[in-house]
C-alpha cells in the first residue's frame, strides 16, 4: 500500500478520498480501494479529525488510536508515516521487540507518552487479553490489509472476537483498509462467483463489524492502477540426456527424503515442553522442510535452467553444512542430513562435470551463460529489452526501467537475482544496465520468526536497505516473492511481471496494483500449452471479480449484532474471565499463559512444562481438559482449564491473569537488604564498576601516627634501626657485604613513633629481623645549624649514595609533615649521631670525580694501599656507567699492572692503553681486587637468591680509582633504608585501620606491649631457616655452588633419561586411538568402596542426632560463634597481610584469607537470607545473595569505609628508584610522577580486601566477631532468629505445608519410612523427618504435598559445605599457596564430586522426582560410577516413586553428553547437609561430623595430589599452540573446540562455557597426554 501520495499531491485531497473520509467518520467501514489510491491518507485524515480525543491520559478519560498492520516491516513504515503527517507521538510494537518484558507500569508509561499505537495484531491481542489496554480506551482501530481477517485463526479475527465480548463496555470505531476485499479462491462449485463473492464479503463485514464501501467518483480512475493485463507465452524445452540424468538424481533425492519422512521416529522429546508425538512431528516436519528445499533444485532446473539450479544446489549444500556444524539438527536427523549432503554434492559435481559452470563464472561469457538458462528466462530478458539504454537512446522508449518480477519461491528469487547480477558483468556488457535486488519474506504475519537457515532469507535490515535502494532508483529490477505484493511503499513501476501465474485474486490484484506509472504494463508469463487453460479459467475468474466487486460494495448495510454473534459462534471452548476483571484466557492464549506461569517457577531443565495431547503436568500439580475433536485443541483446552485452576488458587493475578508479581515487595526487599538501588554511573563504553577491568587512582595518604614527624628544634626524637640475623642458607663468600651492626643507622623524628612489629629483611643469603626502636630525646644536642647538616646528609644518602635521581624531585622537608631525617649513628655506649661520617658525606666535592686528570698528576699520586681497604671506589675512566662503582675486597700482593694478564694475553698496562687510551703511571703498584657493588634495594626474599651465580673477579689499578667518603659496610647499612622505611610506613598506615576497626568492635583499643613479628609465607621458610654451616676460615671460603652439591635436585633424582623417556612417551601416545578409555587412578590411590565411615575405632559421643560411630573431625566450628568468648583484636601484621594484594609482589598476600572470607561471607549470607525470607524460593534467594556478595557491593562498601587508603597494591620494591619517594622529597612535577603520589587499584581488589578482612577476623578472632565486622561494613550477617551452634530448633524453618491435624500430615510417616536405612548409612538420625523428606523431593515431585522441594535446603547446604571444606583444607595444610588452595577447593566442592559421593552412599536411590529424563541420566551416571566402584547400587526403575510410560526407551545423547553429571545428585548431596544443619539446631559441627566421614578419603587424596584444572594442564604442556573456541547449540549447551597446532582438534560439550572447555581439554589430554589426566 502506498504511504500517502506522491510528493506533488501530498496536501491535495482527491475527491473520492473526501467521500470515504466522511463515511468513515459517520460509521464503521471497510474501505476497498486499489493499490496506489492513497488508503493511508484516509487513515491519517480520520485520526486528525479525532485527535482531540487523544489529548488526555487514559486515567483522565483520554483514548488512543491503534493502527494494526499484518507484518513487522510495516510497523516501522506506517509508524513513520503517521508520525510525520499527524505530528503526534507514535509507539511502534512488534513481537521481536521483547514486549513481554513490559509490566503494567511499563505499558502505562507507553500509553501516557504515545498517542498512536502501531502494532502487529499479536501485540494488541496480548494487551486486550491481559487487560493492559481495554476496548473502551481505543477510540479508533484501523486495520490495514483487513482481508486477512477472513482466516479462521488469524489474530485479526481473534481481536474482533474480544471486542464482541466487550461490546457492552464500549469499543472503538473501526476502519478497515484493503485492496482486494477477499483473500480466497472462488472454488465452490455449487455457488456462482457472484454468490461466493457476496458470501465472503458478508463474512468479512460480520467479523469486523463494518460494511464494505468504495467510491464511485470518476477521479478514482485517474489515480488508481489500471494497467491492462497481458499474457506472455514461452516454450518449454524437454531436458536432454545430461539434463535428464541430473533431474533424475534430484527426483530420486526428493523421493528418498519423502520415504524417510514416513519412518517411525518415536523418541524422547528434546524439549520436555513437547510430547513424544510432538517430537516425532518435529522430526518429520524438519525432513519435510529439507525435502521442499531439495525440490527447489528440481523446480529451478525445470523453470530457469542449469545455472540457476547449480547455484541453488550449492547454496542449499552450504546451508545444510552450516546447520549441521552448529548442531541445529536433532541427533536422529544427523545421519540423514549427512547423506543428503553427499547426494547434493554428487548432483553439484554432475552439473560441473557436464557444463564447467565454475569456468563460466570466471570467464563471464554472455553467450555461454545464456546457454545455461531456459526459454522462460530468455523471454524475461526480451521483456526487459525495450527499456534498455540502447532503446531509450534510439527513442523507442522514453521510460527508464522500473520493474518488479514476482516469483513464487524464495530460492527462485535468489537464483534469478544471482543470474542477472552475473549477466550484467559479462564482457559483452549488453545487460549492464540491469541492476537487480531481491526481496523475500523473513517474518510471518504475526511478527514471529520463521525457521531460518534452510531457506534463503533476508534480515529486516537487509530487506529495508533493498527496498530503499529500489525506491531511490539505485536498483531498477526487484525480484520478489509475494511479500512485496502488499504493504510496502515502493516506486511507481512501469513494468510488473508475474514469473509464475497468480494463484489467488488477492495476489492478482495486489501485484497488478504495483503497475502505477503511466503506460505501465502488467505481464503474466504462461507456458504455451497452458495459455487457454489460464485464460478461460483463473484469469476469467479474476476479471469477473474485478467487474462485480465494485457493484457489491455499493449501498450495503452494516452487519447486525446477531450477524456478528452468528459469525463467531464457531468458538470451540469459552474463554475464562475472572469475575470483576477485564482480562481473559482464551483457547488460543492458554498455552502461552501457562508457559509464562511455568517460567516464573523455580525450575530447571528437568522440570519444564510437559504437554501431552490431553493433559499438562506441572511441577505442583495438573489438570485434565475436556474431550476435543483434535489433539491440538485438547492440549489447548487442558491448558485453559489449568489456567482457571491457577487463578482460583491465587497463582495468577485477577487483574491481568499473569503470574503474581511481587515486584514492588521484591525490589524493596533487595534495597532494604543490600542498602542501595543503582550502580554508580560510568561513561558509555567504560568498564563496569566493581570489576577487574576497571582501575582507579587513589592518592597515597599520610598515616596519622606519622603526621608531625618532621623534626624541628625543640622536637627531636632519635630512633635506631636494629637488625639481627635470623637465618641463612650458606655462609657468604664475601663476609664484608653482610649487614653489620657496627655501622648503625637511625632517624630523627618530630615525635616519638608508635612501636611497630619486627619484620624480616632478606639480604643476600641471610635473613635478618628488623626492629625500629625509640632511643631518646635529643633536642638539646642538635642546633638549627646541625639540623641543616643532618638534612644535607639525608639528601646525600638518597641522591648520591643510593642513586635516586636528582632531576625527578627536590628535597623540601619544610613542606611535609612526615619528613624524618636519616642519620648515621655511633653506638659506643650511648647512641649518638656519627658527625665524622656526616661531615665526610656533605663535604663539597666528596662525590665529584675528576675524569680529566693528566698523566703527570697521576704520576704524583701517593699509592697508599691502606686508604683503599674495604672502600667504595669509582673508576675515573667510566664514572657514568651504572656498573662504575666497586667495593674493594682485597689488595693481593704480587698482582701489578705489568704482570696481571686481562684479555688476549695483554696485561693491565696494555689493556688500559688499548681500550681506554690511558697510560698507567704506577705500573708496579698493587692492583685492587674489587667486585661490582650491588644497586639492588629490594630485600624481599626471592628464590633466585638461592641460585646466585659466582661473582666475577675484577682487578683495577689504584691510580684510576676514586675513593668515596664511605666504606662498603656503611653502604650496606644505607642500602636497606628504602625497604625499612617503606615497611615502617605501611605498618603505620595499617595501624590506622587497626584503630578504626578495633574502636568500632571493641570500643577502646590498647596496643599490646610487644607485637608479634611479621613473618613470610610458609613457602619461604625452607629458604632461610636452615641451620648455619660450621664456620670456615677466610682463606678457604666454600663456593656457593659447592654448598649445594650435597643435595640432589628433583631433576637429578630422576636423571636425564627420565626427561628423554617423557618425550618418547609423548610420541607413543600420539599413536594411540583417541577414544581409548581414560586412565584412572589406581585403587590404592583413591579407594572408593573400601571406606566405611562407621567402622573405625576412633569414635565420638552422640550429639544432635549423630550416631556414635563417626570419626571425629579435626576441627569444630560451633564454639566460634559464641558472643561470650574472650577475644582480642588481631595483630597489626595480620592486618598488613589482609590488605596486601598479589600485585604488591610481596612474600605474603591476602589471597588465602580472601578464600576463607569468601566462603564465610557466602555461608553467612545464605543463612541470613534463609531466615529472613522463608517464603522466597531458591532462585530469588540466590539472586539476593549474589547482590550482597557481588564484587560491586563489596567494592562499594569498602569505598564507603575508605579502605582504599590502607591497601598495598603496588610493587614499590620492584623498582624502588622509580616508585619509592624518600622522606622529605617532593616530585618536581606531580603530574609526571603518578606512581609516587597515587596508587592504581582495581575495583575488584577493593572487594577482595573486604573478603580478606572477613577471613582475617574469622581466623585470628572468631566467627562472631567476623560477623560483627561484616555488620560494621554494611553486610547483613547476624539474624535474630537463630545463631549457629545455639542448639535451638526454630520451628519457623520447618518446610511442612500441613499442620499436624491435617489428614495429609498422616502420610509423613509413610513417606519417610524408606529413609531409615539411609540415616544409618550416613550416621545421622533426624529428629524432624520432614527435613529429610524435603531434602530428597525434587520440584517435579508433585505427589509430595507435605513439604517444599529441596531447593531451599540445597541453597543453604551448598554454602555450608563450601565453608566447611574450605576451612578444613586451609587449616590442614598451611603451606598451600592460594592458587593450590583454590584448586583443591574446586576439586572437592563441585557438582561432579558431590554427585559421585551421592551415588557412592546411595543418595540417588531415595530421590523423589517425576521426570523420565532425570531417571535416565541418573541411571547412566550410576553405571559410570559403578565401573570405578563395583559396590555401588545401580538405580532401578522400581526404585523410583513414579510410573513412567516409556522408561525403557533410550535417551539419545551425543558423544559429549556422557561427560555431563546430573545436577540433581550434587543438589541432594547439598540439601541433606542443609537438612542436618536445621535439624541439629543450626550446628555446623553436626554437619561436619557426617560429611567429614563421607568426604575424608577424597579430601586427603586431593591434599596429597593437588588436582589441576584440565584446561590449565593442557596449557602447561603447550601454551603457545593451544587455541579454544566456543559456540552454542540449539539445546542451550556450549560446545568448545580446542585446536592444538600440528596435533589435532578436539571437542567438548557442557552446560556452560567453562564445562565445555574442560571437557574439550580432557579429550585432548586423553589422546595426547594420557598420563596427565586428572583423576576423578
Amino acid at each position: 500500500m502506498s504511504a500517502i501520495q506522491s510528493s506533488t499531491e501530498k496536501f491535495i485531497a482527491r475527491p473520492y478520498q473526501d467521500e470515504l473520509i466522511q463515511k468513515a467518520l459517520k460509521e464503521d467501514i471497510i474501505c476497498v480501494l486499489g493499490t496506489g489510491t492513497g488508503k493511508t491518507y484516509i487513515a491519517v485524515q480520520v485520526i486528525q479529525h479525532e485527535r482531540h480525543e487523544l489529548i488526555e491520559d487514559l486515567e483522565n478519560g483520554g483514548k488512543r488510536s491503534v493502527f494494526l498492520v499484518p507484518t513487522v516491516a510495516l510497523v516501522e513504515q506506517q509508524g513513520t508515516v503517521l508520525c510525520r503527517h499527524t505530528g503526534l507521538s507514535v509507539g511502534k510494537y512488534c513481537s521481536s521487540e521483547n514486549i513481554d518484558d513490559l509490566d503494567k507500569s511499563g505499558w502505562q508509561n507507553e500509553f501516557r507518552t504515545k498517542k498512536i499505537l502501531v502494532m502487529v495484531p499479536d501485540v494488541l491481542k496480548y494487551l486486550l487479553e491481559k487487560a493492559f489496554l481495554l476496548p473502551k480506551h481505543i477510540n479508533r482501530l484501523i486495520v490495514d490489509e483487513c482481508h486477512h481477517a477472513g482466516g479462521e485463526e488469524h489474530p485479526y479475527r481473534q481481536i474482533m472476537r474480544i471486542f464482541l465480548r466487550a461490546r457492552t463496555d464500549g469499543g472503538p470505531r473501526i476502519l478497515g483498509l484493503t485492496a482486494s476485499g477477499i483473500n480466497i479462491r472462488l472454488k465452490k462449485k455449487n455457488m456462482s462467483p457472484q454468490d461466493q463473492l457476496e458470501d465472503e464479503i458478508k463474512q468479512l463485514e460480520a467479523c469486523l463489524g463494518c460494511k464494505v464501501v468504495t467510491s464511485l467518483d470518476e477521479s478514482l480512475n485517474e489515480y488508481g492502477a489500471r494497467p491492462s493485463p497481458d499474457i506472455v507465452t514461452f516454450e518449454v524445452v524437454q531436458p536432454n540426456g545430461t539434463d535428464h540424468e541430473i533431474l533424475k538424481r534430484v527426483e530420486e533425492t526428493v523421493n528418498w527424503l519423502d520415504s524417510a519422512r514416513k519412518r517411525n521416529f518415536s523418541s524422547r522429546p528434546a524439549n520436555l515442553n513437547a510430547s513424544p508425538l510432538d517430537s516425532e512431528k518435529w522430526v518429520k516436519d524438519s525432513i519435510k522442510e529439507i525435502k521442499n528445499a531439495v525440490f527447489q533444485v528440481q523446480n529451478t532446473l525445470t523453470t530457469m535452467g542449469i545455472y540457476c539450479a547449480y547455484i541453488t544446489c550449492q547454496q542449499l549444500l552450504k546451508d545444510l553444512k552450516m546447520m549441521l556444524g552448529r548442531g541445529l539438527f536433532r541427533l536422529e536427523l544427523s545421519a540423514l542430513v549427512r547423506d543428503c549432503i553427499c547426494r547434493l554434492r554428487q548432483i553439484g559435481n554432475s552439473f560441473e562435470a557436464a557444463y564447467s559452470i565454475q569456468q563460466a563464472q570466471a570467464n563471464c561469457s554472455e553467450l555461454f551463460l545464456l546457454g545455461l538458462v531456459t526459454p522462460k528466462v530468455m523471454k524475461l530478458l526480451e521483456l526487459f529489452q525495450p527499456y534498455s539504454l540502447a532503446s531509450t537512446a534510439a527513442g523507442e522508449n522514453s521510460n527508464e526501467l522500473c520493474c518488479i518480477v514476482f516469483v513464487q519461491e524464495r530460492y527462485s528469487a535468489w537464483a534469478l537475482h544471482q543470474f542477472l547480477r552475473l549477466l550484467r558483468t559479462t564482457k559483452e556488457k549488453n545487460y549492464e544496465w540491469i541492476n537487480t535486488g531481491f526481496c523475500v519474506g523473513q517474518l510471518d504475519e504475526s511478527g514471529s520468526e520463521e525457521t531460518i537457515g534452510n531457506k534463503i532469507g533476508l534480515s529486516a535490515t537487509q530487506l529495508k536497505a533493498t527496498l530503499s535502494k529500489f525506491r531511490s532508483g539505485d536498483l531498477n529490477v526487484l525480484i520478489a516473492t509475494d511479500i512485496v505484493e502488499e504493504g510496502f511503499d515502493v516506486r511507481e513501476c512501469n513494468l510488473i511481471i508475474r514469473f509464475n501465474e497468480p494463484t489467488t485474486y488477492r495476489s492478482y490484484v495486489q501485484s497488478k496494483g504495483r503497475a502505477r506509472a503511466k503506460n505501465s504494463k502488467f505481464l503474466m508469463m504462461i507456458c504455451c500449452d497452458e495459455v487457454e487453460r489460464f485464460r478461460n479459467g483463473r484469469l476469467h475468474e479474476f476479471q469477473l471479480v474485478d467487474v462485480v466487486l465494485k457493484d457489491h460494495c455499493v449501498d450495503r448495510s452494516s452487519p447486525t449484532e446477531q450477524d456478528r454473534i452468528d459469525h463467531f459462534s464457531d468458538e470451540k471452548y469459552p474463554p475464562y474471565r475472572p469475575q470483576g476483571s477485564s482480562a481473559c484466557v482464551t483457547l488460543g492464549s492458554a498455552l502461552n499463559c501457562l508457559q509464562r506461569y511455568c517460567n516464573s517457577l523455580p525450575n530447571d531443565k528437568m522440570t519444564t512444562c510437559l504437554v501431552v495431547p490431553d493433559i499438562i503436568n506441572l511441577p505442583a500439580g495438573g489438570s485434565s481438559g475436556p474431550e476435543m475433536e483434535s489433539p491440538v485443541l485438547a492440549k489447548k483446552a487442558a491448558a485453559l482449564v489449568c489456567c482457571q485452576m491457577l487463578h482460583e488458587r491465587g497463582e495468577l493475578s485477577t487483574e491481568h491473569l499473569l503470574p503474581k508479581d511481587d515486584g514492588v515487595e521484591w525490589k524493596d526487599a533487595v534495597a532494604q537488604f543490600v542498602g542501595y538501588r543503582e550502580k554508580e554511573p560510568v561513561p558509555a563504553g567504560s568498564a563496569q564498576p566493581g570489576t577487574r577491568r576497571r582501575s582507579q587512582f587513589y592518592p597515597r595518604t599520610m598515616p596519622s601516627t606519622l603526621n608531625g614527624s618532621t623534626p624541628a628544634v625543640g622536637r627531636m626524637f632519635l630512633h635506631q634501626i636494629v637488625w639481627k640475623k635470623a637465618g641463612r642458607i650458606a655462609a657468604n663468600m664475601d663476609t664484608i657485604v653482610n649487614l653489620n651492626m657496627d655501622f648503625p643507622v637511625g632517624f630523627l623524628s618530630g615525635r616519638q613513633l608508635m612501636p611497630m612489629p619486627n619484620f624480616p629483611l632478606c639480604h643476600g643469603l641471610n635473613q635478618y629481623e628488623v626492629d625500629v626502636r625509640f632511643i631518646r630525646w635529643v633536642d638539646g644536642e642538635i642546633t638549627p645549624a646541625a639540623l641543616q647538616r643532618l638534612q644535607e646528609c639525608h639528601r646525600c644518602i638518597f641522591e648520591d649514595i643510593l642513586g635516586f635521581g636528582k632531576d625527578q624531585w627536590k628535597y623540601a622537608p619544610e613542606l611535609l609533615a612526615d619528613s624524618i631525617v636519616i642519620v648515621p649513628l655511633s653506638c659506643n655506649g650511648v647512641c649518638s649521631v656519627n658527625w665524622s661520617l656526616v661531615d665526610r658525606l656533605i663535604r663539597p666535592g666528596a662525590f665529584v670525580i675528576n675524569q680529566s686528570m693528566a698523566a703527570a698528576d697521576r704520576a704524583r699520586m701517593a699509592m697508599d694501599a691502606n686508604s683503599y681497604r674495604h672502600a667504595v671506589v669509582v673508576t675515573s675512566y667510566k664514572p657514568e656507567e651504572p656498573s662504575g662503582r666497586y667495593f674493594v675486597m682485597d689488595i693481593p700482593a704480587g698482582y701489578t699492572p705489568t704482570n696481571y694478564i686481562v684479555k688476549e694475553k695483554n696485561n693491565v698496562v696494555q689493556h688500559m692503553m688499548g681500550k681506554y687510551g690511558y697510560s698507567v703511571q704506577h705500573p708496579h703498584s698493587p692492583l685492587l681486587h674489587v667486585r661490582h657493588i650491588s644497586k639492588e634495594l629490594n630485600f624481599t626474599p626471592k628464590r633466585s637468591d638461592v641460585k646466585t651465580a659466582p661473582k666475577k673477579d675484577i682487578h683495577l689499578p689504584m691510580e684510576f680509582c676514586h675513593v668515596l667518603p664511605f666504606c662498603v659496610q656503611w653502604y650496606q647499612s644505607f642500602r636497606i633504608l628504602p625497604y625499612v622505611l617503606y615497611r615502617l610506613r605501611t605498618m603505620h598506615n595499617v595501624y590506622d585501620l587497626y584503630q578504626k576497626i578495633g574502636t568500632a568492635l571493641w570500643g577502646v583499643v590498647y596496643p599490646p606491649e610487644r607485637w608479634k613479628p611479621l613473618v613470610y609465607h610458609p613457602k619461604y621458610h625452607d629458604v632461610y631457616m636452615r641451620p648455619p654451616p660450621p664456620p670456615t676460615s677466610s682463606d678457604s671460603l666454600p663456593s656457593l655452588t659447592g654448598s649445594r652439591d650435597s643435595e640432589s635436585s628433583p631433576a637429578e633424582e630422576h636423571g636425564i633419561f627420565y626427561e628423554k623417556f617423557r618425550q618418547m612417551m609423548y610420541y607413543k601416545s600420539r599413536e594411540r586411538k583417541k577414544n581409548q578409555p581414560a586412565k584412572r587412578c589406581p585403587s590404592s590411590a583413591l579407594p572408593v568402596s573400601s571406606f566405611t565411615p562407621f567402622a573405625t575405632p576412633n569414635q565420638i559421643a552422640t550429639a544432635n542426632g549423630s550416631l556414635n560411630n563417626l570419626v571425629a573431625p579435626p576441627q569444630t566450628f560451633d564454639h566460634e560463634f559464641s558472643s561470650t568468648a574472650k577475644t582480642s583484636l588481631p595483630e597489626v601484621t595480620s592486618f598488613v597481610k589482609s590488605v596486601t594484594t598479589a600485585c604488591a609482589g610481596d612474600c605474603f598476600n591476602m589471597e588465602r584469607m580472601e578464600t576463607i572470607g569468601d566462603a564465610f561471607l557466602k555461608m553467612t549470607t545464605c543463612l541470613y537470607l534463609f531466615m529472613e525470607y522463608p517464603k522466597y524460593h531458591e532462585g530469588r534467594l540466590t539472586e539476593i545473595k549474589g547482590i550482597q556478595v557481588s564484587n560491586y557491593n563489596l567494592y562499594r562498601l569498602g569505598k564507603l569505609k575508605n579502605l582504599e587508603k590502607y591497601i598495598v597494591n603496588f610493587n614499590v620494591m620492584g623498582d624502588v628508584r622509580r616508585y619509592y619517594l624518600p622522606p622529605g622529597f617532593i616530585p618536581l612535577d606531580s603530574s609526571q610522577e603518578p606512581e609516587r603520589c597515587t596508587q592504581s587499584l582495581r575495583d575488584k581488589s577493593l572487594a577482595d580486601v573486604v573478603e580478606a578482612l572477613i577471613g582475617m577476623m574469622l581466623l585470628e578472632v572468631n566467627a562472631y566477631y567476623a560477623q560483627r565486622f561484616m555488620e560494621w561494613m554494611g553486610l547483613k550477617a547476624i539474624h535474630s532468629r537463630g545463631t549457629i551452634g545455639s542448639g535451638q530448633i526454630n520451628k519457623t524453618f520447618s518446610s511442612l505445608r500441613r499442620t499436624e491435624d491435617d489428614p495429609l500430615f498422616q502420610e509423613l510417616s509413610t513417606l519417610v519410612a524408606p529413609f531409615a536405612d539411609f540415616e544409618k548409612r550416613i550416621g545421622y538420625i533426624f529428629q524432624d523427618k520432614s527435613y529429610l523428606l524435603q531434602a530428597f523431593s525434587h520440584n517435579s515431585d508433585f505427589r509430595n504435598q507435605l513439604t517444599d522441594c529441596y531447593q531451599r535446603l540445597e541453597f543453604l547446604g551448598d554454602s555450608i559445605l563450601d565453608y566447611l571444606v574450605t576451612r578444613h583444607i586451609h587449616e590442614a595444610d598451611q603451606t598451600l599457596s592460594p592458587g593450590k588452595l583454590t584448586d583443591v577447593r574446586m576439586a572437592l566442592v563441585n557438582n561432579k564430586t558431590f554427585a559421585k559421593l551421592a551415588v557412592k552412599y546411595g543418595y540417588h536411590q531415595y530421590v523423589r522426582y517425576q521426570a523420565p529424563k532425570m531417571f535416565q541420566l541418573i541411571s547412566r551416571f550410576a553405571e559410570e560410577v559403578k565401573k570405578e566402584d563395583p559396590d555401588v547400587e545401580v538405580l532401578q526403575a522400581s526404585d523410583v516413586y513414579a510410573d513412567f510410560e516409556d522408561d525403557e526407551e533410550e535417551v539419545h545423547t551425543d558423544i559429549y553428553e556422557a561427560a555431563e553429571t546430573p545436577k540433581v545428585l550434587g543438589d541432594i548431596f547439598e540439601s541433606v547437609a542443609g537438612a542436618i544443619f536445621l535439624d541439629s539446631g543450626l550446628s555446623l559441627d553436626a554437619v561436619w561430623k557426617v560429611y567429614y566421614n563421607l568426604m575424608r578419603k577424597r579430601i586427603d587424596f586431593c591434599l596429597k595430589h593437588c588436582p589441576k584444572n584440565s584446561v590449565r594442564v593442557l596449557l602447561e604442556y603447550d601454551p603457545n599452540n593451544v587455541h579454544f573456541s566456543l559456540e552454542g547449540t540449539d539445546k542451550g549447551k556450549m560446545v568448545a573446540t580446542v585446536e592444538i597446532t600440528d596435533k589435532g582438534v578436539f571437542r567438548g560439550q557442557g552446560n556452560n562455557s567453562r564445562a565445555a572447555k574442560c571437557n574439550a581439554a580432557i579429550e585432548a589430554l586423553r589422546a595426547l597426554y594420557p598420563e596427565s589426566l586428572p583423576c576423578d
